[in-house]
């Protein structure tokens, strides 16, 4: 403090102090320098350098002050304290230093040229906007000095002028190397207190290194923040970026690896979701306690979510196919993924149930807390899962003990019922009782389904608050609320009914189930194919094979086509349409169609002549990754009518009926896939394929039914219930007004086109 006074007019006219008043006492008043120097400089380094994460060089200036410490409104500690000079490259600090070598306070001195450093990368993908990001703990030249930016991304120098700045996209945390060998490099001017940026958008090669560093250091910083006490962050990552092949990338569990680009893919170093899912992986294994490396499933879904956690976006990889197309979607609508049920070959796929999970955890909670907090407990919840869990099955009791406040899970933990929920959604809470739906039932032009709530318990369980119908015909879509007597909470059945139509036609329709907490259960669940078909009205059958017996057919490209009974493998269905077989890729075995190849199977001709309107209908369980990977199609005479979606698998959970227009004439129909070198599913499964033509005459079904026909009613011949793995185990054959129906009856099972 000082005294001071004031003169004016030849004489004093004021005398005051800067003192604070009322100071009683001084902690560490008594002690001398003798017995506290030898600590006083020690001390302020370590702490220093464990702040700046740089080296620190230090001086006491022998100089002992006061240092006030404010803590609040009126709460004022006085302390006297050494003052250590120090510095820390071109930064200059001084740190008070109690006399017992505890420092109290630091303040830099800024006595050069300082500037922020950042490198424009894409905010998702090269297709997505582009940002500044700033370049953390990035090495660079400033005037011929090698330098490291700090936390914020300042480089400093010496001296105020204008600086020239050699940056590179590797640091002490975080390595790129560039397969070719070519590093990035620039040579830019830096400006005191302002920004230097460094875009390379137009070079693929040189953009990949600058977005590989930026997302890998928030990758780190992210993971430490949320588990701090991993140490393996502290070692310098290296990213490999431009390597030969395409379409891919991996963790070793250490270092990250990405390919370059091709004209399918971009370049995979270039996607920030990419670089984060595959940090993510080596997060997971770094912080995996067991012996046992995590199911591979397990470890995708973890490096997915990881990935969509920091972007706040369900839609992950967007870009690799040079749009803004996410290549997975772990929160799809109404089509949730559920453990075992969509259990497949395809990891992945498969990492999608445990990715649902914790993302719909992670929406609960923010709802529950605010985005904040909301985040932060889901990310203590997450590092439980990487740490304790092995496989799907064990991830939700991981959960729990990621959550657990005070080591007994007896009573319960702070987030217990959300956790439940979220997990219970996606079929990973064990013996967990929920809304059971029952098969949804066609009678005529009537639609019912029966949902069934679970019992009471200490955490709420979801209840169905209405379903809804919505159809489609002839363009027009209609949607309508099914009506039931049922109270919320009771045992209700559902009901809703079409229009009257014209005869014959094909409706679509999908059924919509609201729960309280927000999320819809669609059927059917398959994204890629959302609408079941519905056929109402008469059709004349001109061939038919219900596929008991092995047909007769063709079989081109790779062998892979069996009849036999169900296996239930790779998604394969787990019974039989109709009959004790099926016919089907690969049903045996991985139940996987094969890799890298082209497989088909194909009719005998079929006379389909003498009618205008003449239809194929069967039954398909399929199973098939997107047409930009996998292709299923159907053709008939070489041209195809129908092939699978891209953007979206193709995943049928029951027996879905199929009508598809065709020509009239001779036919020969070809079912095929063409697969690539990688991720195979459960390929084609058929049963009861029918060649119809709606404008015969009307069919009167024989006593026993027919093949073609689904209803007794021969007023309203339906082919269309195929709902929810709905199968109609009586054999149903049909026969033309007036023809023999031992005849027919021989062709349906020869599968031979009618006489």
């Amino acid at each position: 403090a000082e005294v001071f006074v004031v003169f004016a007019h030849d004489r004093l006219i004021a005398a005051g102090s800067t003192a604070i008043p009322n100071v009683a006492e001084f902690a560490g008043a008594t002690a001398s320098r003798a017995t506290t120097n030898h600590v006083t400089t020690n001390r302020a380094e370590l702490w220093l350098r464990d702040a700046v994460k740089q080296p620190v060089t230090v001086r006491a200036t022998g100089e002992r002050v006061v240092v006030p410490l404010v803590y609040g409104r009126g709460d004022i500690a006085f302390h006297v304290a050494d003052v250590v000079d120090a510095s820390v490259g071109a930064h200059r600090w001084t740190v008070y230093v109690a006399p017992d070598g505890t420092p109290l306070l630091r303040a830099r001195r800024t006595m050069h040229g300082a500037g922020t450093l950042q490198f424009d990368v894409p905010v998702r993908h090269p297709a997505s906007t582009r940002m500044l990001a700033p370049a953390v703990r990035a090495n660079a030249m400033v005037n011929g000095n090698a330098i490291v930016s700090d936390l914020d991304a300042q480089i400093t120098w010496t001296g105020n002028a204008d600086s020239t700045v050699v940056p590179s996209a590797t640091g002490e945390l975080v390595e790129v190397i560039d397969a070719a060998g070519v590093p990035a490099t620039a040579s830019l001017v830096g400006t005191n207190g302002g920004v230097t940026s460094w875009s390379v958008a137009s070079d693929a090669n040189a953009d990949a290194q600058l977005t590989a560093y930026v997302f890998g250091m928030i990758g780190k910083t992210r993971a430490r923040a949320m588990h701090p006490t991993l140490t393996w962050l502290d070692q310098k990552l290296r990213i490999f970026v431009n390597e030969s092949g395409v379409c891919n990338a991996l963790s070793t569990g250490d270092d990250l690896h990405f390919f370059g680009g091709g004209a399918q893919c971009e370049n995979t170093a270039r996607i920030a979701d990419i670089v984060l899912h595959e940090f993510g992986h080596s997060v997971h294994l770094q912080s995996h306690l067991a012996s046992d490396e995590p199911e591979l499933a397990l470890r995708e879904g973890i490096a997915d979510f990881f990935a969509a956690n920091i972007t706040g976006d369900s839609g992950v990889g967007r870009g690799l196919a040079f749009d803004d197309a996410p290549i997975r979607e772990i929160d799809p609508v109404g089509s949730e993924l559920r453990f075992p049920d969509d259990v497949s070959g395809v990891p992945h796929t498969t990492g999608l149930i445990i990715a649902g999970a914790l993302w719909d955890l992670r929406t609960a909670l923010i709802a529950e807390l605010g985005e904040l907090a909301g985040i932060a407990a889901t990310e203590r919840i997450y590092v439980g899962v990487l740490e304790h869990a092995i496989d799907l099955e064990s991830s939700y009791l991981a959960a729990l003990l990621g959550d657990d406040d005070d080591g007994d899970l007896g009573n319960g933990t702070p987030h217990r019922c959300a956790i439940e929920a979220a997990f219970a959604a996606h079929g990973l809470v064990p013996d967990f009782e929920t809304t059971a739906f029952g098969t949804p039932i066609v009678d005529g032009r009537r639609i019912s389904i029966t949902v069934t709530p679970p019992a009471a318990t200490a955490c709420s369980r979801p209840q169905i608050t209405g379903v809804d119908l919505t159809w489609e015909v002839a363009g027009t879509t209609e949607t309508i609320a099914m009506t039931t007597t049922a109270a919320i909470g009771e045992v209700a059945t559902y009901v809703g009914e079409l229009p009257a139509l014209t005869a014959p036609t094909v409706v679509t329709y999908q059924l919509v189930a609201h729960a309280d907490d927000g999320n819809d259960v669609t059927f059917p669940q398959n994204p890629a194919d959302p609408r079941y078909q519905l056929f109402v009205g008469t059709a004349t059958p001109m061939f038919c094979d219900p596929l008991d017996a092995q047909p007769a057919w063709r079989e081109t490209g790779t062998p892979a086509w069996e009849w036999a009974r169900p296996f239930a493998r790779a998604g394969d269905p787990p019974v039989t349409f109709t009959g004790e077989a099926f016919l089907g890729t690969n049903i045996q075995g991985s139940g996987q169609y094969p890799a890298d190849t082209s497989t088909a199977i194909t009719t005998q001709v079929i006379d389909a002549s003498g009618y205008a309107d003449v239809h194929l209908q069967f039954r398909r369980w399929l199973t098939v990754e997107d047409r930009a990977l996998d292709r299923a199609a159907i053709a008939i005479n070489g041209l195809t009518i129908w092939e699978n979606a891209t953007e979206l698998d193709h995943v049928d959970r029951e027996w879905r009926f199929v009508d598809l227009p065709v020509p009239s004439g001779e036919l020969a129909i070809t079912w095929s896939i063409e697969a690539d070198a990688t991720t195979e599913l459960g390929g084609w499964n058929l049963d009861d394929i029918c060649v119809v033509a709606f404008d015969a005459p009307a069919i009167e079904p024989p006593d026993d039914g027919g093949c073609c026909a689904s209803t007794q009613n021969p007023a309203s011949i339906v082919l269309g219930v195929g709902v929810l793995g709905l199968a109609l185990r009586s054999r149903r054959r049909a026969t033309r007004r007036g023809a023999s129906r031992a005849t027919l009856r021989a062709a349906c099972r020869a599968g031979r086109s009618r006489p």
